[in-house]
Formats: structure tokens, C-alpha cells, sequence
């Protein structure tokens, strides 16, 4: 017989001996907090349909990449012969920023540096970059608010980039001035800055504002991207046998659920047919198309009724029918009709501005589906023995460091000792290898050498959780809580454990998060990457050891 009164709530602790079998999830199939959600609070749960509720392929952005080309030659006169670039699935990733004036693509980090830069496909040199950008550093206001930087952090962010760096290469290409001496060497022309943008050379904005509206036009309700995928489905969309039984569950536990979606009705409903059968409906209680989002969020547009896929012109009075589908409407009369406040609701969506960052000021919860979250935590699992190389050479670099701070001869260098400018060059070296993993031009979306690029550190404040697909959220009941980290890193990064030296470190130790960390790795040390063992401290801190000749020695003075 249970002593624990009624409503009394009591909190269950793993004994060590079960912390080495317990498995709640696979590392990448978790949910990542930035900021605390009480799940038995929201009472509403809200998605997106494309690439939340229906995840596309690699087929659909070679399609979009494909289409896109099509409109410029059949709308925009470009020549023929650009059908012949073929698509690149590994060239462009979301959270780049594009200088429509200079053609340049550009990894910012959260700070406004310039970690890469692309003109094309043709990477820059550390020089060229700070002949484009002074301090090679753009004020993120400037960044966020001016049209000459384009940010694209959508799903769509591969086929635009990739066509927008294909196309300088070819038109640069036929654009090239020949060497005189040698007609097979080309010289290309000058692009550092605006001033040397010659006359009759290549308009960058122009061509960035074709491509931009060309890939614009192919996502039409009635456009050949909607009729081709509608027609086979089954080559562009990924069906996840999860994704029912998901909805099912959160409908047990009350929740209201509801579809908001920028698509029209027909490609709407035939979407959701083939995820879910042509039963579809009975899995939401509003189903919201042509929801004009982000102005959905802020602005104050009616909501209409569709009947057999058509608009209707009536009223539809003060409150929405369950098992209706409407279009257009606002978020402010949307939570009044539910009788709700915007917190109470969960929003989960894959667009970081539009749909996560629209709803931060209405107090909306947000849960970001970002499958880039999947790719980057195998890459990092895959290479754990790159990490712990970075590891101990940051570990060695920290060690040295001390040392000379503590020696009152190296203090006066003027110049880093020898042992300290190779130890940094392992550095420099590992962390390439690392970032090439991820992207060979770009390295990993979140993260730059040091810290986070604008994407991510745009992620932490503006998502109250992500994950890299909406079907992960079936691993956790309707009651419970995500739990907040306050670590610095992105909460997905500490999936990675670093070993930064032999010793055991206590279980006591290790903090136990309610995502990222897998029980099935608890015994490992989670002591930080750049962090000294105790040992080599004291010997450093007692002057043990370092004898003028000797810390010369290690310096390789």
C-alpha cells in the first residue's frame, strides 16, 4: 500500500547499477531544449506541413534546382545552354548569408565574422575577404536589415545556392578576359569591391533577383513543382509509419491539434492523404491552409472557409467548426476562437524565421524541425576520435599557456615559442579535418572554429526546442518536461563525449540532462575539451617541474 497522498508528486532517480543499462532514445532521434517546456501544459500543438509533416528528399531539391532553371530560360531569356549544370546536393546548407552585390556566400558566425566566403564556387583567400570586408566582419544589424545580404535559412536554401553559384561560374566563365600571351589562360575580373564592378561585367543583384524569383514561381498552387510532386508522391516525400500514431497519441492525451500550412488545399490534401490515408482529417482538429505565413503571426487577415476546395464568401462567425478546413486567418483571433493564450500552444515548424522566430513575441512555444540536426550529431559520432585529438592538443596548448604566463622570461616574447605555434598548427589542422566532414565547403551549420554562426546562436534564442524530425517527438509523454541546460553550448553538442585525460570521473560528477546524453555512454568523463587534469594543474600552479632550462625545453625555446 502506497503512504504517497493524492497529487503528491515524488522524483525517480535511476540507481547506478540500472544508469549502465537504461537506453531512453538514440542520440539523434531526442528533442534539444533551449528553453524549459512543461508539455503537460500545452494544450494545442501546431505544425507545419511542408518538411515538418512531410519531409522531402534529395529528388526534391534536384527538382526544385531543375524547374528553377527551366523558368530562366522560358521567362528570363537565359541561354539554353545553362540546362546542362547539373545539381550539386553537397554544395549549399541552410544559414549562409548571400552579397548580392559582390556574388559572395558567406559562413557569418554570431558575431558578424567571416569564417568563409565564397565567390561561386571559388573560395577566397584570407586577403580577399578583407579586401571585401573590413576587419572581414559585417554588423549583424547590417546583415539582418540590409537587402544587400540575403539570408537563407529555409529548406529551399540548397537548390538557391547551389543554382546562384553555378550560374557566377558560367557567366563569369564566358565573361573571363584571355591572356594575350597564352589565349588558353583566363583572367577573371575584379570583384573585391563595388568600385571595381566594370561596366558590362556581370550584375550579381540582378542575377540573384531572377534566380530568387524564378525558384519563386515553380512553388505556385497550380505550378509544375506541386503537379509533379502530387502525381508521385512517393519519389519527393519520405513517409514515416511513426507519423500517425504520433498525432493518435497526442489526441489521446487532449491536446488540440491543428495544420498550418502556406500550401493550397488540393496539394494540402493530397500530401496528407498519402502520409495518412484519405482519412486524414480525423488526426487534427483545424486544418488551416494559405495561412500567408509569417504574417499569420502579427497580421489580421479573416479566416474563410474551403468547401470542396474552394473559398466560400460567408462568415463564419466567432468561432471555427472542428473538422473544417479554413484558409488565411490570424493568430490573435485564432487562440481567442480556441480560448487560449499563445503559450499554451506548440508550434512545430522548419522555417527558423518564419515560423520558430515569427512567434517569439506572441509568446507561442516553438519546437524547430531541422533534419540537419540528424546528419550533424552521426558526423560527430563517427568521428569521436578527431574530437579527442582536438581535445588533447587544445589540452596541450592550455598547459603551455600557463607555463609562460607563469615564467616571467616567456611574459617579455614578443613571440609565440616554437612548441606552442606547432602545437597550435595540430589545432588549426584537426579542426579542418572536422569541418570538412560536415561540408567541404562550409563546415557544420551551427558551429564555426570557436563558437556558433549566426544560425546558431539565431536557433538557441529563438526556439524553445528542435530536433531533427517531428516523429521524435513520439518519444516523450504527453506530461513531460524539457528540461532547460544552461550550458553554453547547443544542447546537441554534448552528445559528443571528449576524453580529455585517463582519469575516472565520478559518477557524482555528471550532470544527467533530460536530452542530450545517453545513458548507455554514462561512465564516460563529460569534463570539458579545453579542461586540465587536476595533476598537470597543481604540477604547473607549485612550479613543480619548471626549471627555466626545462620550461625552455617544453617550449621548444
Amino acid at each position: 500500500m502506497s503512504n504517497m497522498n493524492e497529487g503528491e508528486q515524488i522524483t525517480i532517480r535511476p540507481s547506478e547499477s540500472s544508469l549502465a543499462i537504461l537506453h531512453y532514445r538514440e542520440t539523434d532521434e531526442r528533442v534539444f531544449v533551449n528553453k524549459t517546456v512543461d508539455f503537460a501544459r500545452i494544450k494545442a500543438v501546431g505544425f507545419d506541413m511542408d518538411y515538418t509533416i512531410a519531409p522531402y528528399n534529395e529528388e526534391y531539391e534536384k527538382l526544385q534546382f531543375e524547374l528553377t532553371i527551366k523558368n530562366l530560360i522560358n521567362l528570363y531569356r537565359y541561354p539554353e545552354e545553362i540546362k546542362q549544370i547539373e545539381y550539386d546536393p553537397n554544395f549549399g546548407v541552410k544559414g549562409l548569408f548571400l552579397d548580392t552585390l559582390l556574388g559572395n556566400i558567406l559562413k557569418i558566425d554570431q558575431f558578424g565574422y567571416i569564417h568563409v566566403a565564397l565567390h561561386g564556387k571559388q573560395k577566397l583567400t584570407v586577403q580577399q575577404i578583407q579586401n571585401c570586408y573590413k576587419d572581414k566582419t559585417i554588423p549583424i544589424q547590417v546583415l539582418e536589415q540590409n537587402e544587400r545580404y540575403y539570408l537563407q535559412s529555409t529548406a529551399f536554401a540548397a537548390p538557391l545556392i547551389t543554382l546562384y553559384a553555378s550560374l557566377i561560374e558560367y557567366f563569369e566563365d564566358k565573361q573571363a578576359l584571355r591572356d594575350p600571351l597564352n589565349s588558353k589562360q583566363k583572367v577573371n575580373l575584379q570583384y573585391d569591391s563595388p568600385e571595381n564592378i566594370n561596366e558590362h561585367q556581370l550584375n550579381y543583384e540582378n542575377l540573384f533577383d531572377d534566380v530568387n524569383k524564378a525558384l519563386y514561381l515553380i512553388h505556385g498552387a497550380k505550378a509544375e513543382l506541386k503537379q509533379i510532386t502530387q502525381q508521385n508522391p512517393e519519389k519527393y516525400i519520405i513517409r514515416s509509419p511513426e507519423l500517425g500514431d504520433l498525432l493518435a497519441n497526442l489526441k489521446k492525451a487532449d491536446k488540440v491539434l491543428f495544420l498550418l500550412t502556406n500550401s493550397g488545399y488540393e496539394y494540402t490534401s493530397a500530401v496528407l492523404e498519402y502520409l495518412l490515408g484519405d482519412k486524414y482529417r480525423k488526426f487534427f482538429d483545424y486544418i488551416i491552409v494559405d495561412a500567408n505565413k509569417p504574417s499569420f503571426f502579427t497580421g489580421n487577415a479573416a479566416f474563410r472557409e474551403v468547401q470542396d476546395g474552394k473559398l466560400l464568401f460567408t462568415s463564419i462567425g466567432k468561432s471555427l467548426d472542428k473538422n473544417k478546413i479554413y484558409a488565411n486567418g490570424n493568430q490573435q483571433d485564432f487562440v481567442k476562437f480556441l480560448q487560449m493564450r499563445p503559450k499554451d500552444m506548440l508550434y512545430c515548424g522548419d522555417h527558423i524565421t518564419g515560423d520558430t522566430g515569427a512567434t517569439r513575441n506572441q509568446q507561442q512555444r516553438t519546437l524547430y524541425i531541422c533534419p540537419e540536426i540528424k546528419k550533424e550529431i552521426n558526423i560527430m559520432h563517427e568521428n569521436k576520435k578527431l574530437y579527442n585529438q582536438l581535445s588533447e592538443h587544445e589540452k596541450e596548448r592550455n598547459a603551455l599557456q600557463v607555463l609562460c604566463c607563469q615564467q616571467e622570461q616567456f611574459i617579455q616574447f614578443q613571440d609565440k615559442p616554437k612548441k606552442l605555434v606547432e602545437v597550435q598548427q595540430k589545432i588549426d589542422a584537426t579542426t579542418k579535418t572536422i569541418d570538412e566532414k560536415f561540408n567541404s565547403n562550409f563546415g557544420s551549420i551551427f558551429t564555426t572554429t570557436w563558437g556558433k554562426t549566426w544560425l546558431g546562436q539565431y536557433l538557441q534564442e529563438n526556439s524553445d526546442l528542435y530536433t531533427g524530425e517531428l516523429v521524435n517527438l513520439i518519444n516523450y509523454p504527453p506530461y513531460y518536461i524539457f528540461n532547460q541546460n544552461y550550458d553554453s553550448e547547443l544542447p546537441h553538442m554534448e552528445t559528443i563525449n571528449v576524453h580529455v585525460d585517463q582519469q575516472k570521473v565520478k559518477k557524482t560528477d555528471i550532470q544527467l540532462h533530460s536530452v542530450g546524453l545517453d545513458t548507455r555512454e554514462i561512465k564516460d568523463s563529460l569534463v570539458n575539451q579545453v579542461t586540465m587534469s587536476l595533476k598537470d594543474y597543481q604540477k604547473v600552479m607549485t612550479n613543480e617541474d619548471s626549471e627555466t632550462e626545462s620550461s625552455k625545453a617544453v617550449l621548444g625555446e
